[in-house]
């Protein structure tokens, strides 16, 4: 697992969402897309299931980058992204 050193105050939580992808991606996409994401502030680890490639699923602090940016960032990559749940 790659991780981001980040020094925050307050409230500096992790949640993991899984996220639905609705194309269907060959593993060097899905690669791409990982290391993209995790490049982004706050985002602390992800991945796809290996079972279910249509599942991402994002460990990442809420005080720093919300659910909905990365949705938003996600769809900068013309995907069709719905979030699934938060764990």
């Amino acid at each position: 697992m790659i991780t981001h050193t980040l020094q925050l105050t307050g409230n500096c939580e992790e949640t993991i969402i899984v996220i639905h992808i609705n194309e269907k991606l060959d593993k060097q996409k899905r690669s791409r897309i990982e290391s993209q994401v995790l490049k982004v502030i706050g985002i602390l680890d992800v991945k796809f299931d290996k079972l279910r490639p249509q599942l991402l699923i994002v460990k990442h602090i809420p005080a720093v980058i919300r659910i909905s940016e990365i949705l938003k960032l996600l769809i900068k990559h013309k995907l069709h992204a719905q979030l699934v749940v938060g764990i």
